[in-house]
């Protein structure tokens, strides 16, 4: 059975071959995923890697968990160990006007009007 891994905390110039390379010295993968800006094509520094095997995710996490790649520790976790964060944040609702409301113009008495 595969196991889904989340790899953050990368360097922004890692490649999803480094990567690849890298966690193959765990265990087989069965697929890389490096998410990267759309315009730039540069990492933004997480991705996904799925295991083959769970003793491989295991040794994935054993070995890269703090591991420090050019002075920075990566994170690695099981997507199941993942927790979706809970909302803490205000009830409110706010709306935003695509343009603004217009201004009553209020008429003054001319004075061509009194003559």
């Amino acid at each position: 059975m595969s196991r889904k891994l989340y790899v953050g905390n990368l360097p922004y110039q890692t490649t999803r071959a480094q990567l690849q390379e890298m966690f193959s010295k765990a265990g087989d993968i069965a697929s890389v995923y490096l998410s990267t800006n759309r315009y730039t094509s540069k990492s933004n520094g997480f991705g996904f890697v799925e295991m083959v095997s769970e003793a491989g995710a295991q040794k994935a996490i054993e070995l890269f968990h703090g591991y420090s790649l050019s002075d920075r520790l990566m994170t690695v976790q099981e997507m199941d160990s993942l927790k979706p964060a809970e909302w803490k944040g205000a009830a409110t609702t706010v709306v935003f006007r695509k343009f603004p409301r217009p201004v009553p113009v209020e008429e003054t008495p001319s004075d061509d009007a009194t003559s």
